[in-house]
């Protein structure tokens, strides 16, 4: 990759990351539901703005529009949801380096839901290695709480939605990705909002200007600028090369929420990230000889 995709690549791990840190800050004043609700709502209109601008013909068919609104739940208000819950009882790094398991566990899916990606001794061996690093973060002398089970439960429930979200945006392969991020993200929208605003989520809010701040980081930065750096990374570096953000994004979460949030992640976490990496770059690795063109799936 030249120099101008690295920087791409290392911007796109710093806003994924940060979604995380913004997360956590968010939490403090808004309900998840309100969170994920506002954090969809005020990226879409961001997304729609650049397929206006760059004029992206709107799909004709109605099984495209189903498939938006299918990626819109799958990978968007439920990942986002779940991993947004489990940040009530976990750190905003954990949160990050449980969600890197994306990739794991959309290899086991792929080899049995595809003809074409097949476990390889690589992908194997990466699997191996990821999955003892989780095990290691669940062993009951880390998990000091049931709340924090839990919480952990949900992120991994949310990279697991993320998976077959990648199943799903691979039969979305023939439109323009950036219309499919547009798509699902203005279903994702007409679902979480109306279900919040039922919910009696915005209720309870406290609302600052500090919050909204961090509201807009969290969308139009962490979610709608990142999509679009997401996509240019895959249309000049290649989806295999831009899957490697994977490796990046929990060294940039416990980072910034050492910074900002003042987490303070164990030894054991340390571990454990590096297991969970390395099996994550070895997956990835076992995929290189594959052409992929990788659906709009985000990482949190």
């Amino acid at each position: 990759m030249s120099y101008a995709m690295w920087a791409a690549l290392f911007g796109l791990a710093m806003l994924w990351g940060g979604a995380f840190v913004f997360v956590g800050y968010a939490l403090d004043y808004l309900d998840p539901l309100a969170v994920v609700a506002l954090r969809v709502s005020l990226a879409a209109p961001v997304l729609w703005v650049v397929v206006l601008l760059k004029q992206i013909a709107l799909p004709r068919s109605s099984w495209i529009w189903l498939g938006f609104i299918a990626l819109g739940v799958i990978n968007n208000a439920v990942p986002f949801y779940l991993i947004t819950w489990g940040q009530q009882h976990i750190d905003s790094g954990l949160a990050s380096l449980l969600n890197g398991a994306t990739p794991m566990f959309g290899a086991i899916l792929a080899h049995f839901l595809t003809e074409d990606e097949k476990l390889s001794l690589t992908k194997i061996a990466g699997l191996v290695l990821g999955f003892v690093g989780v095990a290691l973060l669940m062993q009951p002398s880390v998990v000091v709480s049931m709340d924090a089970l839990w919480g952990q439960l949900a992120v991994l429930g949310g990279a697991l939605s993320y998976a077959f979200a990648g199943m799903v945006g691979k039969r979305l392969r023939n439109v323009p990705p950036m219309m499919t991020a547009t798509g699902q993200l203005t279903a994702s929208s007409l679902i979480m909002l109306p279900t919040c605003y039922l919910s009696g989520g915005f209720a309870t809010a406290t609302w600052s200007p500090s919050l909204w701040m961090v509201l807009a980081a969290l969308a139009v930065a962490s979610t709608a600028i990142a999509y679009l750096l997401y996509f240019t990374l895959i249309k000049q570096a290649g989806a295999t090369n831009a899957m490697t953000v994977t490796l990046l994004i929990p060294l940039f979460a416990t980072v910034m929420g050492m910074v900002w949030l003042g987490e303070r992640p164990t030894m054991i976490s340390w571990v454990s990230m590096v297991l969970i990496l390395a099996g994550v770059g070895l997956v990835v690795r076992g995929g290189r000889r594959k052409v992929l063109r990788a659906p709009a799936k985000g990482t949190i």
